[in-house]
């Protein structure tokens, strides 16, 4: 009898050490668990964080896009603008130059006929 009574006792405090070793090891993985789902929190954090960031500087460039966009549409304009314009002084400048020519011709032939009719070189 004394026998099972040492055995059962041995057994029932060989449990309680086998359940407090469990205890711990539950523990120990729950605290390693817990450690790990705060490192992840953390890592989420940041990269929401940092998705936050680049969402933001994605909206700037956008915006900046948009503006670059209208201001180049305005200079297209103004380019076609002085290109008519250009084109209208370069008719112009054909213009006077031929009036610029045919005044020297007109300026020569007079000053010949000037000539002529004063210095009699030819009978006639």
């Amino acid at each position: 009898l004394f026998v099972l009574e040492t055995m059962d006792s041995n057994s029932t405090s060989s449990n309680r050490s086998e359940g407090n070793r469990n205890m711990a090891a539950s523990t120990d993985e729950s605290r390693s668990i817990s450690a790990s789902l705060m490192r992840t929190r953390a890592m989420m954090k940041q990269e929401l964080e940092r998705i936050s960031h680049v969402s933001n500087t994605i909206d700037r460039d956008g915006y900046l896009l948009r503006e670059t966009t209208q201001e180049h549409k305005g200079l297209s304009s103004v380019v076609k603008g002085a290109r008519r314009t250009l084109g209208v002084l370069n008719r112009q400048d054909m213009k006077e130059t031929v009036v610029l020519w045919c005044s020297i011709c007109f300026f020569y032939a007079v000053v010949l006929y000037v000539l002529w009719t004063r210095i009699p070189l030819l009978p006639w």
